[in-house]
Order: structure tokens, then sequence, then C-alpha cells
């Protein structure tokens, strides 16, 4: 059994869990021709997103609380950038990484390219209501390119029927 994770934002390379009996593995595909699969981390993982470049992957371990990331393009380290936490996603432009944690949306800054990355404390932004019935794999956060505005999917009371609720001007 496959599970997609995510697609690079070129479009030739994917990120993706392969279960094999009790275990699970997280594997990078590129979808040319000839080419195989490489492990990234082996072990069970929810909500991996790739790095914009392809070169880094985020996810949070079933096993063991917190965020890491790991080069995809080099054998590196995985490192740990937040205790705990889940929905992970970068940034389109590479140079922060939100997630979910505690009722608040939590931000890392990333500094570098490359695989000579560097992170910085994670610094709460603000807090929201966390979402229902997420399962793995959901992905309630998403992120502007230049960061100016952070989507998360929230529930709300039971709206009227056929009416859809947006709420802006949340940040002041």
């Amino acid at each position: 059994q496959l599970w997609l994770h995510d697609i690079s934002g070129d479009g030739r390379r994917i990120l993706y869990s392969e279960f094999r009996k009790q275990d699970a593995i997280l594997l990078s595909a590129s979808l040319d021709r000839g080419s195989r699969p490489e492990q990234v981390v082996e072990q069970r993982v929810d909500n991996a997103a790739m790095s914009p470049d392809g070169a880094w992957t985020v996810y949070h371990a079933e096993s063991e609380s917190g965020i890491y990331v790991h080069p995809l393009t080099s054998h590196g380290l995985r490192r740990q950038i937040a205790n705990s936490g889940n929905f992970a996603v970068w940034r389109k432009d590479g140079k922060e990484i939100l997630y979910f944690d505690q009722d608040r949306i939590w931000s890392v800054r990333v500094d570098g390219v490359g695989t000579q990355l560097r992170f910085t404390t994670p610094v709460p932004l603000f807090s929201v209501p966390g979402p229902l019935g997420m399962d793995s794999g959901s992905r309630p956060l998403a992120v502007s390119r230049d960061g100016l505005r952070i989507y998360f999917l929230q529930s709300t009371e039971e709206p009227d029927s056929g009416v859809i609720q947006v709420r802006i001007g949340a940040f002041h």
C-alpha cells in the first residue's frame, strides 16, 4: 500500500510512504524513466512535505513527538526542529516552516540554501482552534508564497445550508 505525501513544485519528484507488513518507510522518487525510489527514513511518518527546492522534507514521526527535517538529495542526518506539533508546511520561498501545535500556529525560520540549512527556534504566531476530524495525511495548514497569508482549516458551528463562511482580517 502506498500513501502520497507531496509532489515537488516542478512535478518531477514525489514523496510517499510504502507500507510493508507492520512497518512503513518514507520514500522519494524521481518521475524520470529508469530512476529508482530512494529511502528517506525508515519509520512511519505523518504529513511529510518537500521543501520548494526539493532538497529537504519536513515531517512528524508517528513513534516520536516533534517535527523533523531530513535532506532528500544527500545522505544527511535528520534534525528535530520542534519538540511537538504536526501539519508542518514549507513556505513556497523556502524561508519558513509553519506547523500547528497546542492550538497555535508556530513558525521556524529557515536560512541557507541546498543542504546547508539552519533552522531557528520555533516562535508562536497566533492561536487557533484545533481542527476536528483530521486524519493522518490531512493538510489543514497552507501558507502563501510570500508568507503574508496563512490558511488553516477550522470547524465552525453548523452554518446555514448552502452557505460558505470566509473569515478575513484575522490579523491586526
